[in-house]
Protein backbone atom coordinates (compact mmCIF):
# COMPACT_ATOMS: atom_id res chain seq x y z
CA UNK A 1 0.00 0.00 0.00
CA UNK A 2 1.53 3.53 -1.05
CA UNK A 3 0.94 6.44 1.80
CA UNK A 4 -1.40 9.26 0.13
CA UNK A 5 0.10 11.84 -2.11
CA UNK A 6 2.80 9.22 -3.68
CA UNK A 7 2.81 9.45 -7.52
CA UNK A 8 2.21 5.93 -9.41
CA UNK A 9 2.77 7.24 -12.39
CA UNK A 10 3.93 10.93 -14.43
CA UNK A 11 0.35 11.86 -14.80
CA UNK A 12 -0.10 11.19 -11.30
CA UNK A 13 2.92 13.03 -10.38
CA UNK A 14 1.57 15.90 -12.56
CA UNK A 15 -1.29 16.08 -11.09
CA UNK A 16 -0.06 15.66 -7.22
CA UNK A 17 2.42 19.00 -8.57
CA UNK A 18 -0.50 20.85 -9.73
CA UNK A 19 -2.27 20.38 -7.12
CA UNK A 20 0.76 22.01 -4.49
CA UNK A 21 1.42 24.59 -7.09
CA UNK A 22 -2.55 25.78 -7.04
CA UNK A 23 -2.59 25.35 -3.35
CA UNK A 24 0.89 27.84 -2.63
CA UNK A 25 -0.41 30.55 -5.12
CA UNK A 26 -3.98 30.52 -4.27
CA UNK A 27 -4.77 29.22 -0.75
CA UNK A 28 -1.76 28.92 0.82
CA UNK A 29 -1.21 32.75 2.88
CA UNK A 30 2.87 33.73 3.01
CA UNK A 31 4.13 35.50 5.46
CA UNK A 32 6.64 37.54 3.40
CA UNK A 33 3.62 39.53 1.73
CA UNK A 34 2.04 40.20 4.70
CA UNK A 35 -0.51 37.00 5.07
CA UNK A 36 -2.04 37.16 1.54
CA UNK A 37 -1.99 34.60 -0.97
CA UNK A 38 -0.04 35.53 -3.59
CA UNK A 39 -2.28 35.50 -6.34
CA UNK A 40 -4.28 38.17 -3.93
CA UNK A 41 -1.13 40.30 -4.57
CA UNK A 42 -0.51 39.93 -7.99
CA UNK A 43 -3.99 41.05 -8.82
CA UNK A 44 -3.76 43.90 -6.91
CA UNK A 45 -6.45 42.42 -4.09
CA UNK A 46 -3.53 43.16 -0.89
CA UNK A 47 -4.86 46.70 0.31
CA UNK A 48 -7.90 45.86 0.59
CA UNK A 49 -7.43 42.50 2.20
CA UNK A 50 -5.02 44.79 4.53
CA UNK A 51 -7.63 47.46 5.16
CA UNK A 52 -10.95 44.89 5.90
CA UNK A 53 -8.75 43.09 8.28
CA UNK A 54 -7.70 46.68 10.17
CA UNK A 55 -11.48 47.08 10.42
CA UNK A 56 -12.27 43.65 11.59
CA UNK A 57 -9.50 44.69 14.24
CA UNK A 58 -10.82 47.85 15.19
CA UNK A 59 -14.54 46.35 15.59
CA UNK A 60 -13.09 43.60 17.58
CA UNK A 61 -11.26 46.07 19.79
CA UNK A 62 -13.89 48.44 20.42
CA UNK A 63 -16.47 45.48 21.26
CA UNK A 64 -14.24 43.89 23.73
CA UNK A 65 -13.51 47.44 25.08
CA UNK A 66 -17.53 47.91 25.37
CA UNK A 67 -18.00 44.20 26.99
CA UNK A 68 -14.63 44.95 29.90
CA UNK A 69 -16.22 48.65 30.29
CA UNK A 70 -19.57 47.45 30.91
CA UNK A 71 -18.03 44.30 33.09
CA UNK A 72 -16.60 47.01 35.02
CA UNK A 73 -18.85 49.10 35.88
CA UNK A 74 -21.48 46.38 36.88
CA UNK A 75 -18.88 45.78 39.12
CA UNK A 76 -18.30 48.91 40.65
CA UNK A 77 -21.84 49.30 40.68
CA UNK A 78 -22.07 46.53 42.86
CA UNK A 79 -19.43 47.04 45.10
CA UNK A 80 -20.89 50.44 46.14
CA UNK A 81 -22.34 49.20 49.02
CA UNK A 82 -20.07 46.97 50.13
CA UNK A 83 -17.59 50.09 51.05
CA UNK A 84 -18.80 50.15 54.67
CA UNK A 85 -18.53 46.13 55.11
CA UNK A 86 -15.22 46.59 53.72
CA UNK A 87 -14.28 49.13 56.24
CA UNK A 88 -15.22 46.90 58.98
CA UNK A 89 -13.89 43.96 58.10
CA UNK A 90 -10.43 45.81 57.44
CA UNK A 91 -10.70 47.24 61.13
CA UNK A 92 -11.48 43.72 63.00
CA UNK A 93 -8.70 42.37 61.12
CA UNK A 94 -6.00 45.23 61.84
CA UNK A 95 -7.48 44.39 65.73
CA UNK A 96 -6.63 41.16 65.69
Amino acid sequence: MHPPGTALSQQDAQRLVAAFVEHCNNVRLHSAIGYIAPVDRLEGRAEAIWAARDHELTVAREARAARRGKTTAAFASSREGDSEDAEVGCQVLERS
